[in-house]
């Protein structure tokens, strides 16, 4: 993956992710006020998003993606299960950053 391509793909995810954190919290009374509480490991969503792709493409156990991003693996677990539905969405239907009709002549 090149920078242009990482970086439309950083564009969707953070639109992606937005979207997915407004529907998690959708309804419940916020315990603490926004950047309470601990401080996360994967800090910005360029971090969010390579973290998902190493786990995508490498497909490490978690105990190992722990170690490479320095976390858990309760917590690899954790953002695992919220990540990927992101990535999934950011992609599309087609699972790829290019429409297959590009490729049909």
């Amino acid at each position: 993956m090149n920078k242009a391509v990482f970086l439309l793909l950083l564009k969707r995810f953070k639109v992606a992710f937005a979207e997915a954190e407004t529907k998690r919290h959708k309804g419940q009374e916020r315990q603490r006020k926004p950047g309470g509480g601990r401080k996360a490991t994967l800090l910005t969503a360029a971090d969010k998003l390579v973290f998902i792709l190493v786990y995508i493409k490498v497909y490490p156990t978690q105990d190992v993606q722990g170690v490479m991003f320095n976390m858990s693996q309760s917590t690899v677990c954790d953002w695992v299960g919220r990540l990927f539905p992101v990535i999934q969405m950011a992609l599309g239907k087609e699972k790829t950053l290019v429409p297959m009709s590009y490729f049909i002549a």
